[in-house]
């Protein structure tokens, strides 16, 4: 069953669109051709970099966060636990290492983290709470972690950024998944087309061999 664990309100901007990262060739996320504003980037499509965290507990539920409602895009959608921008000269493993701490005041260390899968080209369109037409073209890499329960005991998120978190079970996640999709964000359900929730867990408890 979710449980609600924080529930913040934001009203100011939460979107960095004057943030500048760097546009990668669209066939090779290790060729960089320039910096642009994160508000070109998304206006005209270009190519970028970005990375997802997913938070477990020892016990295999979820970390979610609800986006905060100054959000451009799925303004107070539900969201993994963590999806981050890589900054200039940053790695996919720092950038993640950095979202978790910036978005949730979680300290984790880059070698607690565990790749579950490689960058990989993902090409979304939305509408913006203005109606216009955003293109999020990125190559994306996924992190996890199962995080240690005193850490977990006292995140701290931030209320630009966060409107809240809770924790949910596999189960219950897709069942929520199926009766109302548009309660969460289309990154995080096109992740969960292709990268199994249960292989995420595993993978993260075997790196630090923690029993299964």
């Amino acid at each position: 069953m979710a449980t609600e664990v924080a529930q913040l309100s934001a009203t100011r901007g939460a979107d960095h669109e004057e943030e500048e990262l760097e546009v990668v060739d669209e066939s090779d996320w290790r060729v960089v051709r320039r910096l642009a504003r994160r508000a070109e980037i998304h206006r005209t499509g270009l190519w970028h970099r970005a990375v997802y965290l997913l938070v477990f507990d020892a016990h295999g539920a979820l970390l979610l966060q609800r986006r905060a409602p100054g959000k451009s895009i799925a303004p107070g959608a539900w969201d993994l636990s963590c999806a981050e921008h890589v900054s200039p000269r940053e790695s996919f493993r720092d950038a993640a290492v950095r979202g978790a701490r910036e978005e949730l005041g979680l300290s984790i260390h880059p070698s607690d983290v565990v790749e579950t899968h490689g960058p990989t080209a993902q090409s979304l369109e939305y509408r913006s709470r203005t109606g216009s037409p955003l293109f999020d073209r990125e190559f994306v890499a996924c992190f996890a972690i199962v995080a240690p329960a005193h850490s977990l005991a006292t995140l701290s998120i931030d209320p630009v950024e966060v409107a809240g978190t809770r924790w949910i079970e596999p189960n219950a996640l897709f069942a929520e998944l199926h009766n109302s999709q548009s309660a969460f964000s289309p990154w995080f359900c096109a992740l969960l087309d292709r990268q199994p929730l249960q292989h995420a867990f595993f993978a993260a408890m075997k790196a630090h061999s923690l029993p299964i």
